[in-house]
This record gives C-alpha cells, sequence and structure tokens, in this order.
C-alpha cells in the first residue's frame, strides 16, 4: 500500500512575510503567494536578511541587495506605494531621526480618518474641526543642509503632502499680489488651519520648523525680494511639483532678478518624478509662485500649468516636514 505524503512549505504574502521576520529553519523554504518567489533559510538569518533563491545569493547587485541599503538617496530612487496605517508610529520616527528612513519609501501613504484639530481662522475666533484624508511620503531628506542657520537643517525628515485639497482657499481678499507668497492671506491665515491639520495627525513635536527662502515683494508685475523665512506648512513651489519654473514670473523676466530665485525648493519632489500622475490627482489647486501683479500659479484639475487671480478659492495642497 503506498503512503501520500504532502509536504506544507512556510508561506504568506510578501507583507505578511516581511512584517513577521522569521528566523527559516535550515533548508526551510519559505513562499511568497503573491509574487511567486521564495526564500531558503539558513537557520540564522531573518526572512529580510535573506536573499531570495535563485538571486545569485552573494551577487551584490541584486535586487535585493540593493534593498538593503538603508539612507535617503536609495530610498529616494524607489517608489512603493505602501499604505503605513493611520498613525506615525516608534518605529517610523526612529527610522526618520536616524536617517536610515527604513521602511519608509516616496509613494508610501497614512490614512487618516476624523483626526479631530483646531485652528484660528480670519476673524482670530477659534474654529473645531475633523480631518480624513491620505498623507503620501513625498520625499526624504529633501531640505537637509539648506537654509540660513549655522550649517543648515541637520535634521532628517521626511516631505508629506495630502494627496488632494484639505480645503479651498483664496491668495488673498483682492486681485493682487503685493508683498508676495510672505505677505499673502493664504499664509497669513490660511496656512494656520493646514498647520493645525498636520500637527493633529503626525502630532506637534514631529512637524520641524525649518528655515525657507520666500518671495516677499512684488514690482512690475513680477517677484522682486525674497527673504528667509520660518516655515512648518507651505504651498508647494513649481519646482517642487514639475521640476522647473512654469509661470512664475522671476525664471520669465529674461534674466534680470537676482539669481536664486527666491527658493532652495529647487528640485521635483521625488513622489512626483515617479508617478506624475499624482501631481494633478484631477484637483486643481494653488501653487506659491508669484506669476503677475495679480495671479499666482497654480497646478490645473486637467494637468496642465495653470494660474488664477489670487481672489480665487483654489484647493490648498500644502506640504510639511515630519521628523
Amino acid at each position: 500500500m503506498n503512503n501520500i505524503v504532502h509536504i506544507q512549505h512556510r508561506r504568506g504574502t510578501a507583507e505578511a512575510l516581511e512584517t513577521v521576520n522569521e528566523v527559516l529553519l535550515a533548508g526551510e523554504i519559505g513562499i511568497e503567494i503573491d509574487t511567486g518567489k521564495f526564500k531558503i533559510g539558513d537557520g540564522e538569518k531573518a526572512w529580510n536578511a535573506l536573499d531570495y533563491a535563485g538571486g545569485g545569493g552573494n551577487i551584490t547587485d541584486s535586487t535585493n541587495d540593493i534593498l538593503n541599503y538603508h539612507n535617503s538617496g536609495a530610498h529616494n530612487a524607489l517608489y512603493r506605494g505602501k499604505n503605513l496605517g493611520s498613525a506615525l508610529t516608534e518605529a517610523q520616527t526612529t527610522a526618520i531621526n536616524a536617517g536610515t528612513f527604513e521602511n519608509l519609501y516616496p509613494g508610501d501613504y497614512w490614512e487618516f480618518s476624523d483626526v479631530p484639530y483646531t485652528y484660528i481662522d480670519e476673524n482670530n475666533a477659534t474654529q473645531s474641526s475633523t480631518y480624513s484624508g491620505t498623507m503620501r511620503v513625498a520625499d526624504l531628506d529633501y531640505y537637509l543642509l539648506t537654509g540660513d542657520q549655522g550649517d543648515g537643517l541637520e535634521t532628517h525628515h521626511i516631505v508629506v503632502v495630502p494627496d488632494t485639497g484639505m480645503f479651498s482657499a483664496s491668495m488673498n481678499a483682492t486681485y493682487t499680489t503685493e508683498g508676495g507668497y510672505v505677505g499673502s492671506k493664504m499664509r497669513t491665515v490660511y496656512l494656520r488651519r493646514a498647520e493645525a491639520i498636520f500637527k493633529a495627525c503626525f502630532g506637534e513635536s514631529h512637524v520641524l520648523k525649518h528655515r525657507e527662502y520666500l518671495v516677499n515683494a512684488v514690482a512690475n508685475g513680477r517677484a522682486s525680494g525674497g527673504a528667509w523665512c520660518d516655515s512648518v506648512v507651505e504651498l508647494l513651489d513649481e519646482r517642487m511639483a514639475y521640476g522647473a519654473p512654469i509661470l512664475d514670473s522671476a525664471s520669465t523676466d529674461g534674466g534680470n532678478t537676482i539669481p536664486n530665485r527666491y527658493s532652495v525648493s529647487c528640485k521635483q519632489l521625488n513622489l512626483f518624478r515617479h508617478r506624475p500622475d499624482l501631481i494633478s490627482n484631477r484637483q486643481w489647486y494653488w501653487l506659491r509662485n508669484v506669476v503677475s501683479g495679480a495671479y499666482f500659479a497654480g497646478v490645473g484639475g486637467l494637468g496642465g500649468c495653470d494660474y488664477a487671480d489670487a481672489s480665487h478659492s483654489g484647493g490648498v495642497r500644502p506640504a510639511s516636514l515630519i521628523c
């Protein structure tokens, strides 16, 4: 009589096996049921430290080896898009503060639901509301060593942006860009609400204040001056969204303004480099660039570069640094 023996290997989704991170016995096989890839244990290394079988083992340029490098440069080169949960965890803050960014990549996101917050409105009255939405990792150490303080910002951080506008507001009460972005009602009043949302979602101690160089004057319809400012929450710059200035008046006047173009936000966020479809998300929202004496820049809901008069009510989709 023949005896039939069934052998069942260790198995689970790639995410589940990564999370549990167990040590496989020597010769034990573990299979990712959603990818078809598998690893063979050695009795010593945990799952995440093992190479995939057939992947060359000790070949240093294997995909698994590359993924084991934990720093901003390596992680910024990849897009993952993993759900990180509904709150910033201690493990995540430890990885950010250490500059390893382990298990954090551009595109990863938190889902927040009905988070309560309070803010001071334009009439200096206290308002209460709740926030529900997706906050996504846009870049790692984007502002490291920038700013006018000492050797620049030395705190490791991630840049986080919401997937869509948090609310709608105008840049100013009238058709004017006088005072630039620094003097706008958006920055002096309405971004208080955005700051309150970020602090409610991530915890006030994890929202990092840094220094930004921002437009504070407009002359003859063009940005004409800038200043270093304390920054907690800011609208995106055209360079952060598109990777280059498009309608920014300081970059379209034949080179007559000072060379620094009033910004240290001088490269595209890696989130948008990897996923340009997320730049617009089919929603119109403000950018902080001065276009003329009456217009600020925006991202068009149809995916194009856009602008609107300063009194227009548009989406507010700002960025903040989390540490």
